[in-house]
């Protein structure tokens, strides 16, 4: 069983569902697959160390590679496969590829059943984040996370999540998207629609530029 690897990053790739990479340990090249948002960090050429988790198909016996750049982002992937009913290995590594955006929060969200945050910032759609909760409730209390939770709260309504999903469809990361919308909502109030709340955002970075 493979449990770590350390090697040089000979080469990647960025694919739909995740990003595949070859490391090379003492001559032995090994493929291992990877969420997409790890691909930030890694460089060609660089000396890595990856925390691997092996997964062995039934039809044929192959084994498949996963790896994470943190201990923590390993065990968030082990423990969704256990207890997620249906999640395979690659369904899992796209749960990681969201759930990296804060760890806190997301053990957060599933301690205290908070299915906005879960659809709001972490991209689930709510019938993912239903399965989430009711899977993982009472098991992520003992969970080990690093750092502190970004977000006190979700979005209030629905007009604010799709306003926040517009704004990250013209470009914008989630963090600028949400710093946005806490400005134009001072202004406008919670009750505004979700087409004003994008306009007005708008119109403030506009106003940044001028």
């Amino acid at each position: 069983m493979i449990s770590r690897l350390q090697g040089i990053l000979l080469e990647q790739e960025l694919g739909k569902e995740s990003f595949r990479v070859e490391l090379d340990v003492h001559g032995v090249g090994y493929e291992v697959f990877l969420p997409r948002a790890s691909e930030s960090p890694l460089k060609i050429g660089q000396t890595i160390t990856l925390f691997i988790s092996e997964s062995v198909t039934a039809y044929d016996g192959a084994t498949t590679l996963y790896g994470f750049v943190s201990k923590e982002q390993k065990e968030f992937f082990e423990m969704i496969r256990e207890h997620v009913g249906g999640m395979g290995p690659k369904k899992a590594l796209e749960c990681i590829e969201k759930i990296t955006k804060s760890l806190p929060d997301f053990k957060r969200a599933v301690i205290e059943n908070d299915l906005r945050l879960l659809v709001s910032v972490f991209g689930f759609t709510k019938k993912t984040a239903e399965k989430l909760v009711f899977s993982l409730k009472g098991k992520v209390d003992s969970w080990a996370v690093r750092g502190s939770p970004k977000w006190a709260v979700a979005f209030n309504s629905h007009e604010e999540m799709d306003a926040h999903s517009g704004l990250i469809n013209l470009g914008y990361s989630e963090e600028e998207a949400r710093i946005l919308l806490e400005q134009v909502k001072k202004k406008l109030g919670e009750k505004a629609e979700a087409n004003v709340l994008l306009q007005e955002a708008l119109k403030v970075v506009g106003a940044r530029y001028r």
